[in-house]
Parts: structure tokens; sequence; C-alpha cells
């Protein structure tokens, strides 16, 4: 049982959304470690395939607990308040546990559209629920994969030393088509690069060839030279998941993801780049989902629109404060 409220802010164009905590949660009574994961996607977005929304927010951990008390909120822009019935949101739970892939121990998938009449209820104003969830994973969730790595910063040589450990879950995708290959097993290794606008050039690494699994295990370290600590604020490091197929023998990317300190506000990278900030001399690892070079390029392609529409309302905004502040004489 998951209990949870919302609300849609009339003023600020938001859907806020609150877990308060969760009951009974199936796997065990106090040996979970759970935390909630809350995201947000369109209907179009679930006809596609998606089971996520992009920018999920994830709540602290509760150590020791299958009630777990979050009272965790969280915000998402909503531009109208009729586009409300096409949204969805998602509720996840997950059992924390250091380096190891965190399981999904329940889920909940809340369709706006289902409220009905109930829909005006959270229009300036909080409603409560309470719902059942259903257990792990749900039975399309499938790739392109997690990769579970580890950072460590060295104070004394200025050096990033990025861990590879392992993959899980591996699927490349059917021709060009996203659908995953269920038949192939991939052959991959992993392609790293840390970039920063002060070094001359891209230093590039790539780690050892595993064949014919789903779950490569590679257990390898690469050194990075970075000067300074604060030289990690404006760095970034990209994981690139690559296959190399048995005919033809190409290179084809299955899955990639950047830590860096501007990423999602929220995600896994951002949170992992924050630790491996405030705590030099001291490895973090972390498991993180892949992303598909398609998925990517959408999400590139989506914040470029923010960005383009922000920008644009900005300079809106800027012309009427002008307008404004011009004498009378001369509007």
């Amino acid at each position: 049982m998951i209990n949870y409220s919302l609300e849609y802010d009339l003023k600020k164009d938001n859907l806020i959304v609150t877990v308060s905590n969760c009951q009974d949660l199936p796997k065990g009574l106090d040996s979970l470690d759970p935390y909630v994961v809350v995201s947000m996607m369109s209907e179009k977005d679930e006809a596609a395939g998606k089971t996520r929304g992009t920018k999920p927010k994830t709540s602290k951990t509760v150590r020791n607990s299958g009630n777990p008390v979050f009272n965790f909120s969280c915000v998402f822009p909503v531009k109208k308040k009729s586009e409300l019935k096409e949204k969805i949101v998602v509720f996840e739970v997950f059992d924390w546990d250091y380096g190891i892939k965190h399981d999904m121990v329940a889920r909940k998938v809340v369709h706006l559209r289902r409220l009905g009449e109930g829909l005006d209820e959270i229009l300036g104003r909080t409603a409560d629920f309470s719902k059942a969830l259903r257990r792990g994973l749900p039975r399309d969730e499938r790739g392109p994969g997690d990769i579970c790595l580890s950072l460590y910063y060295a104070a004394k040589n200025m050096s990033l030393t990025v861990s590879i450990i392992e993959c899980k879950g591996v699927f490349v995708a059917k021709g060009r088509s996203e659908e995953p290959d269920l038949e192939t097993l991939p052959n991959t290794f992993v392609r790293l690069s840390l970039r920063h606008p002060q070094l001359k050039r891209e230093q590039v690494k790539r780690s050892k060839q595993v064949s014919g699994t789903r779950n490569p295990y590679f257990n390898q370290q690469f050194v990075f030279e970075v000067g300074a600590r604060d030289m990690l604020e404006t760095c970034i490091l990209r994981i690139t998941l690559v296959h190399k197929t048995e005919t033809l023998r190409l290179k084809r990317p299955v899955g990639s993801l950047e830590l860096h300190a501007g990423a999602d506000p929220d995600s896994l990278p951002l949170l992992h780049w924050r630790e491996l900030l405030q705590t030099p001399n001291r490895a973090v690892a972390r498991w993180h989902n892949l992303i598909t070079p398609e998925a990517e390029e959408r999400n590139r392609k989506i914040r470029e629109k923010e960005e383009k529409r922000r920008l644009q309302e900005l300079q809106e905004e800027a012309e009427a404060a002008a307008e404004t502040a011009a004498p009378s004489g001369n509007r």
C-alpha cells in the first residue's frame, strides 16, 4: 500500500506529488532499506513503450523498514490544467544495497484520467489517496541494461579513478528499431571519455570485451588526470556500453550515461557526482540505468525545445518590462 497526495498549483502550473508512506512492502518485514522514485509521463509516452518519466525524483532511503515513512514531495510542471488528464504518475519503490543492483520491490502506475470527476479535487487543493502496490518490475521492462561503477578522486595525485564493475540485463536493439533483440547475446565493452573546457583534448579509455552474456563482469579501473578538485565541477564523464556484432564486427552503442555537476536535478548521475565532490579520497559506487542512443537524442531535442521556450519567455518578459518602464509619451 502507498499513501500519497496530489495537488495542482493553479498559480504556478505545477503538479505537487507527496508520498507520505508505504505499508507492508512485499519483501520481508524489517529487512528493507527502501526509497521511492516518482516520475511523470504522458499517455503518449506509455503508448510508445515507456515505463517511467524522463526526470524521476528520488527520496531519501529509510533504513530497516517494511513500512517506511517518507514525507517526500516533488513538483512536476504541467503547462495547462487541461493536460492533467493526459498525465501518468509512476511510483517505484526500491531496496537500497551498497554496491549491489537495487531491486524494485513494488510499483504503482496512476493514470490521472481515471480519476474522472475526482480530478477537480486536486485543483488548487490537496487530495489524499491510498493505492495497492504491485510487486517488482513490469513484464515488458527490458534493457538496454544497468551499469555499476565506482568514482574515486585522489587529492594527492589530483586524478579521477573510474572503476567499471559490471552490467546487468543488457539487451541490444533489433536492427534499427528500439525493440530489444531477445536472441542475440551481446559482446560488449565500455568506452569512457572525460571532457573539460580547459583541457586541450578529450581523454578516452576502453575496457576489455566480454562476449556472449547479458551480465558482463569487467572489474577494471581507469585513471584520468583532472588537476585540482574544482576542475570536477565542469568535467563531463561519459560512459558508453558498446556491442560488437559477430558478423560484420560493427561497433554499435547499446546505452550510455553522463555524470557531471550539471546533470538533471534529483537524478542518480547528479547524486553520484555530488558524492564524488563531497568525499575525496573515498570510492563511491552506484548502479545507473543506461539510456539508448535514440532516447538520448529525444531527450536532447526536448531539452533544446525547453531552453528555446525559456529564452523566448525571458525575452517577452524583458520586452514587457521595457514597455512598462518607458515614459507615457513614448508609448
